[in-house]
């Protein structure tokens, strides 16, 4: 009975760890995206 239910949470809480920290990288890689796009939007309107 214990092993039937390790076999059900483990692959669970494993898929749910991979999905939180490949959203926080995500979100990590996405926002410094938005940030450096930013600095050379503002970066390009004072050298102009």
């Amino acid at each position: 009975m214990v092993t039937d239910v390790h076999a059900q949470v483990i692959p669970l809480v494993a898929s749910y760890l991979i999905l939180k920290t490949v959203t926080y990288y995500g979100s990590l890689f996405a926002g410094s995206w938005v940030v450096s796009l930013l600095t050379t939007r503002i970066a390009a309107c004072y050298l102009e």
